[in-house]
């Protein structure tokens, strides 16, 4: 139940962010964006970034590649933060990149959907799905972890 509640969650946020007038390519089409509707996705705003010394997390175009890539950066961006001391700025931090790492969970989904399209289809052997399919799951179990310390860092419980 938790998990159906952070996916729904997270297609409204990602509803919500991709709205704009500029396009996006990601795994299953384009999406329009807004300039700080795709920083937010991206890795917050830069004064944020640049108080915390971290770098943004490019959006994934579709391959697996690259969404390691994008797990990897939110990783090193999240080890190296430093919580604000005041509790209003902590939460909107946690807010921040809690919401980085629901957004790459639900390309995530979305790109395994497509797999799992493809090998439905023919278009992928059993052999490449598994291959894929277990990379999707070793980076949701790394954005788990991600989560876990970003709760315990910040001192937040989502």
């Amino acid at each position: 139940m938790k998990n159906a509640i952070k996916i729904m969650a997270a297609t409204l946020m990602a509803g919500v962010l991709f709205t704009g007038c500029s396009s996006v390519s990601l795994p299953g089409g384009s999406v329009s964006t807004a300039g700080s509707a795709s920083e937010a996705v991206a890795g917050g705003n830069s004064s944020q970034d640049a108080s915390q010394g971290g770098a943004s997390a490019a959006i994934p175009s579709g391959s697996l590649a690259e969404y390691q890539d994008a797990v990897n950066q939110l990783a090193a961006t999240i080890s190296s933060l430093q919580p604000s001391a005041d509790l209003n700025t902590r939460y909107q931090e946690y807010a921040q990149y809690d919401a980085q790492i629901d957004t790459l969970d639900y390309l995530l989904d979305s790109y395994e959907d497509q797999i799992e399209y493809a090998l439905s289809t023919g278009n992928m052997t059993p052999e490449s799905y598994q291959a894929e399919q277990y990379q999707v799951k070793l980076m949701e179990d790394q954005l788990d972890s991600l989560e876990d310390q970003l709760e315990i860092k910040y001192q937040m419980d989502d």
